[in-house]
């Protein structure tokens, strides 16, 4: 029996890949960026530290990426979601793919008030 040939990849130095464009937000005031931080706080429930941490990365880091699983593990129930129902907020279970759906939504959110997408 013939043997097959498996393919190797060949190895690109980063000095041929073209120069990335620039991505930042141009840095906002301090009073714009605390405007910022203050509608993140109403608009995402988050409190004030964690806000002012989306407004820094925001800055710095203006395009996301998300790498997703769409695996089929990710049908397993496993996962968790916050809900609220009745004024009462809790954890329900859920599968694996409608957790990282509710919390890419909450990242997509933040991202588009922040103007960061």
């Amino acid at each position: 029996m013939q043997q097959k040939e498996i393919p190797v990849a060949t190895v690109v130095s980063d000095a041929s890949a073209p120069p990335l464009p620039s991505q930042r937000l141009p840095v906002a005031s301090t009073e714009a960026a605390s405007e910022q931080v203050k509608r993140l706080q109403r608009v995402m429930e988050v409190p004030q530290g964690l806000a002012e941490q989306f407004v820094a990365s925001a800055q710095t880091f203006a395009m996301r990426y998300y790498i997703v699983d769409n695996s089929g593990s990710m049908s397993q129930s496993d996962g968790h979601r916050l809900t609220s129902s009745g004024g009462r907020t809790g954890m329900v279970n859920c599968s694996r793919w409608t957790e990282i759906v509710d919390s890419l939504k909450w990242l997509a959110r933040g991202a588009v008030e922040l103007g960061a997408y």
